[in-house]
């Protein structure tokens, strides 16, 4: 075993038995008497609550045993594996289970949304694009615009709400989402 991996299990060690004293004194002092348990039913909900605490000890003996011996624990798994075979789905087609070569690679947005060739972008149709977007008439009852839930400089586009208010008062189920960066 290394010597980083011997100070956190001797860490884990303590943690274990300082949570299982913990564990003992909340359900015994506070959440047996709260629910009314008997001693039995005080012994199980301790026994429950250290399921978790035993899963962490195992987690970190298992740590303990495959680091102190990677050759023999992880080796022979890489040299097994070697390569997927074909795999077929439920159509008996094939496909083979290798990572295909990335066709995108992340990349920031432009700093202008592109404009189609066929129809580009002019002063006239930014203004007329900024009155519809703030034109009452185009709602329901002539009360909203886009811009009455679509704050572009409070809210980041948004309303800012937990859930959005409609035509009438109307409450959304969710907020009403961003706008911005809508033309990418």
């Amino acid at each position: 075993m290394n010597a980083g991996l011997v100070d956190v299990f001797g860490i884990a060690v303590a943690a274990i038995a300082l949570a299982s004293a913990v564990l003992l004194m909340m359900v015994h002092k506070e959440l047996g008497p709260f629910t009314g348990l008997s001693a039995g039913g005080k012994w199980m909900l301790m026994g429950a609550f250290g399921m978790g605490v035993l899963a962490f000890g195992f987690k970190m003996a298992v740590a303990a045993v495959m680091s102190g011996m990677p050759e023999r624990a992880v080796a022979p798994l890489i040299a097994a594996y070697g390569g997927p075979a074909a795999l077929h789905d439920a159509d008996g087609r094939s496909f083979d289970d290798r990572a295909l070569p990335a066709r995108y690679v992340w990349q920031p947005l432009p700093a202008a949304a592109p404009a189609p060739p066929d129809n580009p972008t002019t002063p006239e149709k930014v203004a007329l694009g900024r009155r519809l977007f703030n034109d009452k008439r185009l709602s329901a009852d002539g009360t909203l615009s886009c811009a009455s839930c679509h704050d572009l400089q409070g809210h980041g586009g948004g309303d800012g709400r937990a859930t959005a208010t409609g035509i009438g008062g109307q409450v959304g189920g969710r907020n009403a989402p961003t706008v911005w960066n809508a033309a990418f």
